[in-house]
């Protein structure tokens, strides 16, 4: 279930104390959904965890963005890194500092990124070089694992596992390419997920 469109807030969902799930990209469209978001849908108290998933194609070392059937490519241990940390990098440059700072609750973070080897620790979000979180109230961070090709899939697998009250999507860019990729994400937890989805566009 879903809806479209951002030009006005969404049904508040009944109760207090809410929690959204925000699938977060490093673009200037998901930012924009972010600061959208805070102005009209959320409450000071709701739960807001920010979802980022990392696909195997960035940090897999064959060229192929799409592997064989039954065909597992080699980790670029580097790349991986490399990924991880840049994700950390614009989770705190793009969300983490604009959440206000007043708010009774803080955002939890969750890189999840498609299984290809050993889990690795969760580096917490205060740690990284952005003078905002440095705040003393921490944000959580998560990273996991899950088997899965698809990214719309561990979006919805996520809000079912977080109990959320509304997934909040952008339907992303202007470059050809990541919006045929971002459109597809954004129809599959449209399409899959028993949690109500808002998909921002025109922001």
């Amino acid at each position: 279930m879903g809806s479209n469109g951002a030009s006005a807030a969404p049904p508040r969902p009944a109760g207090s104390g809410s929690v959204f799930l925000f699938s977060a990209d490093d673009t200037d469209v998901s930012q924009r959904v972010f600061q959208w978001f805070l102005k009209t849908v959320y409450h000071n108290g709701d739960e807001v965890h920010i979802v980022h998933v990392i696909p195997r194609s960035k940090f897999q070392a064959s060229q192929y963005a799409v592997p064989a059937v039954d065909y597992l490519p080699q980790i670029d241990r580097s790349k991986y890194e490399a990924a991880l940390q840049h994700a950390e990098e614009f989770i705190v440059k793009r969300f983490l500092s604009i959440f206000p700072l007043d708010s009774n609750s803080t955002p939890i973070v969750h890189i999840v990124k498609v299984r290809a080897w050993g889990a690795t620790g969760c580096r917490p979000v205060d740690t990284l070089p952005a003078t905002r979180a440095e705040r003393a109230r921490a944000p959580r961070c998560s990273q996991s694992e899950i088997d899965t090709e698809t990214v719309g899939h561990i979006i919805v697998q996520k809000a079912e596992e977080l109990n959320a009250t509304m997934v909040v999507m952008a339907n992303r860019s202007k470059n050809a390419v990541t919006e045929f990729f971002m459109g597809s994400v954004s129809k599959y937890v449209m399409a899959h997920s028993k949690r109500p989805v808002l998909i921002a566009k025109g922001i």
